[in-house]
């Protein structure tokens, strides 16, 4: 599929979906600073969509329309209290700017590159893909305990899951490549069924009739811990790129 041949349809006007709200930064979850001091009520405040994790890294979160769940490592999902913490999310209010809607069977490395192609590659950009999934593979972190490792390591002993023949939506964020380790640079995707039963961090998938809607985002606001782990974290590291491709699969 030839992404400069796709007619993408403009669904709203040339505002932009607000700002990115992030608490944290991936180079702390990149050095074991699962422990955050905000609660998901606040987090709320600032967006409707998103993604993020939970104290101890229980698992995955992801927001759309408002509603956020949890992503347990054996895959199922469940809402999100407002009083859990959070030592990292990414949230804004989603207002797509475009629409795409393909019926062909395609896989992740069809599609992605339509989007990538659509966006503005140095603006920060929510992602929402809606539809028939034949298979989604997923992969969601297990609660670490104390003393904490680094998420490489972390991310190393979690437990893949195959969904198949499930209707749902892929949520996240596609990042400008200066923004590693911000954020993660390039697509950062989760999955939710259309149940809200299962879900995780997204590492492939083969879908059909889908429908795109993306936003640019030009606005950021990023909350920094003070937590004594992250003051002390050494967030300096030289191959911070290798890192998070390998945590994030």
């Amino acid at each position: 599929m030839d992404a400069s041949k796709v007619a993408w349809r403009r669904i709203a006007g040339d505002t932009a979906s607000g700002e990115l709200y992030q608490t944290s930064l991936i180079t702390a979850l990149l050095q074991g600073v699962y422990d955050g001091e905000m609660e998901f009520v606040e987090v709320m405040r600032h967006g409707d969509f998103g993604l993020g994790t939970f104290n101890g890294l229980d698992g995955e979160m992801v927001a759309a329309e408002g509603e956020f769940y949890q992503l347990h490592s054996d895959g199922t999902a469940t809402p999100v209290r407002p009083d859990q913490k959070t030592p990292f999310a990414a949230v804004t209010h989603f207002v797509p700017q475009q629409e795409l809607r393909v019926t062909a069977t395609v896989s992740r490395n069809d599609l992605l590159p339509i989007i990538a192609w659509a966006a503005q590659k140095n603006l920060f950009t929510a992602v929402q893909i809606e539809g028939l999934f034949q298979e989604v593979r997923t992969r969601t972190v297990a609660k670490q305990t104390r003393p904490y490792p680094p998420l490489t390591e972390a991310a190393g002993d979690d437990a893949e899951n195959i969904v198949r023949l499930t209707k749902g939506t892929l949520v996240g964020f596609l990042s400008p490549d200066y923004a590693q380790g911000f954020q993660v640079a390039g697509f950062h995707l989760h999955f939710l069924s259309e149940d809200k039963t299962v879900g995780g961090h997204m590492l492939d998938f083969i879908a059909q009739d889908v429908t795109i809607r993306i936003s640019p985002i030009h606005r950021l606001h990023v909350e920094l811990p003070t937590s004594v782990a992250f003051l002390n974290a050494e967030m300096n590291g030289s191959d911070v790129n290798r890192a998070i491709q390998q945590a994030e699969g």
